[in-house]
């Protein structure tokens, strides 16, 4: 799933694999189940979801680019932005429910049949790009033309407000 270089491999190492297990938490803030044979790396972390450092993570972004397929449980909603950035990081959602918001993609639901057949393919990761470049980014005009009328549109609230306070 990832880069394991320099990551440790726990397996089912009994009481000595949890206690590495513990440390790696402490350590790395996050839990680590590795399977080299297979190439599996799965490791929770809050990383990159806590301000200030929300807004980017580059060890965590690096992490879902060198990733064939990112784990993307349900959110607060049934849909998760996860999806999203293993999508723009050409990896391969694997989501918990399924969503509306997912039509179009190419993605796998996290079943037992599905995770024991699962096949990396770059031409459905280059699809999801191209999907998600079309449908969640703007041109710049446009942008621009929106960003104006907002600020229009509050401008008048924000000046009342202001002198309001004075």
């Amino acid at each position: 799933m990832g880069k394991t270089s320099g990551e440790p491999s726990f397996g089912n190492q009994g009481v000595l694999g949890r206690a590495l297990r513990r440390l790696s938490t402490l350590i790395w803030g996050r839990h680590v189940w590795q399977d080299k044979s297979l190439g599996i790396l799965i490791a929770s972390s809050n990383r990159g979801r806590q301000f200030p450092t929300k807004a980017w993570d580059q060890g965590y972004f690096d992490l879902l680019c060198d990733s064939q397929f990112v784990l993307c449980p349900d959110g607060d909603f049934q849909w998760t932005y996860r999806f999203f950035e293993a999508v723009i990081c050409g990896a391969i959602p694997v989501v918990q429910s399924e969503s509306a918001i997912y039509h179009g993609y190419a993605y796998r639901v996290m079943n037992k049949a599905n995770l024991a057949r699962m096949n990396y393919s770059l031409e459905e990761a280059e699809h999801n790009f191209s999907l998600a470049e079309s449908l969640l980014t703007l041109e710049p005009q446009l942008l621009d033309r929106e960003l104006i009328g907002l600020l229009q549109d509050v401008a008048p609230a924000l000046k009342a407000s202001f002198q309001a306070s004075q």
